[in-house]
């Protein structure tokens, strides 16, 4: 089951902003995924190497579904969703 826990704003290099639904769910192999809409998707054990963040996440690099610029999520919202995720 799909399970929406937040929401986080998404942030361009031209100060567009995008609002997005943060997502959990277990793929087909039962790895958690955290999803910040498709394609920008990641295993969770993959991203927990990283915490506590220090740099902000680029979910979209060419920005092809974000007005051509790339697209983050700032380091501090991800330590903050990953401070929950790992209670």
């Amino acid at each position: 089951m799909n399970i929406s826990i937040n929401k986080v704003i998404a942030f361009d290099e031209n100060g567009n902003k995008y609002e997005k639904d943060i997502k959990l769910y277990k793929d087909s192999t039962g790895k958690n995924v955290i999803s910040f809409g498709w394609p920008c998707e990641y295993y969770i054990e993959s991203l927990k190497r990283h915490y506590p963040f220090k740099k902000n996440l680029c979910i979209d690099i060419t920005g092809r579904n974000h007005k051509n610029s790339s697209v983050y999520i700032h380091k501090n919202d991800l330590n903050e969703i990953f401070n929950e995720l790992i209670k």
